[in-house]
């Protein structure tokens, strides 16, 4: 099992969509509450998932209740390095226990953060192939490796996991949010034509929250010739 390294990356990240995008929906929340309803952040992202746990077969349930609660709420308070040690204790103690899924894609988060894609990516890949299903870790998996992928210039491998996650979606505000990342990776590629055209077909949707039509209108002003 992968040991992740102990110290802190102080590298400067240039681009974090993930945190970019939460904390955009975030701050939308009560400006948008109907369309961020179910778009879970802070401690009711920690109910969902602690209940999808609870609710998973197998699922050691004091592990729930005890080690990643803690972790979660520890994340929660800013407190990254009580976190991380609790997450990586965790996995080293219960490698393979049903549920264990989520703390691949924290500490995936975690190192992506300190700038160690490497690691992060290895963390997030294996949460993306367990098959998981809270939509929301999904979503930023996928969008923290194809910002990986495409820093180490693999343009094409960035682009086919997010087109991939679209098809697969069944969450329609988080299908349309990966829609988005897809053209802003087709428009930083250099393919301008292609990424304005995605959003001018998303833009046109009847099912488009308000929030998401305000950041397409946006991007499309920016690069529109």
């Amino acid at each position: 099992m992968l040991k992740p390294k102990k110290e802190i990356f102080k590298k400067e990240i240039k681009r974090d969509p993930f945190l970019e995008t939460v904390d955009k929906i975030e701050a939308s929340i009560e400006k948008n509450s109907k369309d961020y309803l179910k778009i879970f952040g802070g401690i009711v992202l920690f109910v969902i998932i602690i209940s999808f746990l609870i609710n998973s077969r197998n699922i050691n349930k004091e592990i729930v209740s005890s080690s990643i609660g803690n972790a979660l709420v520890a994340l929660d308070k800013g407190d990254v390095d009580k976190a991380k040690f609790q997450f990586e204790t965790l996995l080293d103690d219960n490698s393979g226990s049903a549920g264990i899924e989520v703390v691949h894609y924290y500490l995936g988060k975690i190192s992506y953060e300190r700038g160690d894609y490497k690691v992060a990516k290895e963390y997030l890949d294996t949460f993306l192939n367990s098959g998981f299903s809270v939509d929301l870790l999904t979503y930023g998996s996928t969008v923290m490796v194809s910002d990986i992928l495409l820093k180490s210039e693999n343009y094409l491998e960035a682009l086919n996991i997010i087109s991939e996650k679209i098809d697969k979606s069944n969450d329609n505000y988080l299908k349309q949010r990966l829609i988005i990342e897809k053209a802003k990776l087709l428009i930083e590629s250099g393919e301008n034509v292609s990424g304005l055209a995605l959003l001018n077909e998303l833009n046109q949707l009847e099912n488009i929250s308000s929030g998401l039509k305000s950041d397409v209108e946006e991007i499309i002003g920016k690069y529109q010739i």
